[in-house]
């Protein structure tokens, strides 16, 4: 089969996925890891889109985050890390309404991390 239908998901929720093949003579690797987040049919809103700062810009310690929502797009939340994995959360803001957002005093010379979601 090309297809596997999973029911009774839970909304709004990250799952992650991958896959391995099998012969006679065993089994492969495992795939890259891809992952999807579960919402209503016909109206979840689509990942937005990070604008400015781009990935590996260097910016002022006082920066404007922007981004691109889509029609489906209410509000927002912004967090901000100085770590890959957003343990150390530097900003963690819900219910933006607008596609930006200034941020003042950051630390100097050091890498930041952004992850913007739509939430409905």
């Amino acid at each position: 089969a090309d297809s596997y239908r999973v029911d009774s998901l839970e909304s709004d929720q990250v799952y992650y996925w991958r896959l391995r093949s099998k012969n006679d003579v065993g089994f492969s690797a495992w795939s890259d890891t891809a992952h999807f987040i579960t919402g209503l049919p016909g109206n979840f809103p689509a990942v937005p889109l990070t604008l400015s700062p781009s990935n590996e810009d260097t910016v002022a310690i006082d920066v404007i985050f922007s981004w691109k929502g889509n029609e489906n797009s209410d509000h927002f939340r912004l967090q901000v890390s100085d770590d890959l994995i957003f343990y150390n959360l530097i900003l963690d803001t819900n219910n933006l309404q607008d596609t930006c957002f200034y941020l003042e005093n950051l630390e100097y010379d050091r890498k930041r991390f952004l992850n913007t979601r739509i939430s409905l």
